[in-house]
């Protein structure tokens, strides 16, 4: 199942309902968005959340760590896109 939501106010209650195995986020423009977006993900459903990455940032992956990420994905390594989510809980 593939949902798509944009609007932090209403990602956690999208994923809470569809109940995926797993969220993908990716960063845009604004990193404090998808920050966002990760933080109400983790805290309105319990799926796990993997972002997904244009190049190497580890601040941001760092402070996507603190807010729950369970991986992250570069697009440069996109032929491993897989591992990340083969591991998660299901």
């Amino acid at each position: 199942m593939i949902a798509r939501e944009i609007y932090v106010k209403e990602v956690g209650a999208v994923t809470a309902r569809e109940r995926p195995d797993v969220a993908l986020v990716g960063l845009g423009l604004h990193s404090e968005h998808a920050l966002e977006l990760i933080t109400e993900i983790v805290r309105e459903a319990s799926c796990p959340v993997i972002a997904l990455l244009s190049a190497k940032d580890p601040a941001y992956i760092h402070e996507a760590a603190k807010r729950g990420v369970f991986a992250y994905i570069v697009d440069a390594d996109a032929g491993d896109s897989q591992s990340p989510i083969d591991i998660t809980p299901q």
